[in-house]
């Protein structure tokens, strides 16, 4: 589990809410097989990778990972 120094210093992990926020395990457990894709509401309205559960799981681990540059379009 991430410390509370270390949100602080990371807005994606700040913004988090630590009760519904999956584990790093969790994140690893998707295989990005895009199986979801046809049940998933956001990804049937937007068609865009980014709303699908895959491409959140991607955001995720950038975000995770320190990669991910915050812009205002993913902010929304």
């Amino acid at each position: 589990m991430t410390g509370s120094n270390e949100k602080k210093g990371n807005p994606v992990l700040a913004s988090l809410n630590t009760l519904t926020r999956p584990s790093e395990d969790e994140y690893l457990n998707c295989i990005r097989c895009g199986l979801c894709l046809a049940v998933c509401p956001t990804y049937r309205e937007y068609l865009t990778e980014t709303a699908s559960p895959r491409g959140r799981v991607a955001l995720a681990r950038k975000g995770l990972e320190g990669d991910l540059d915050l812009s205002s379009n993913l902010i929304e």
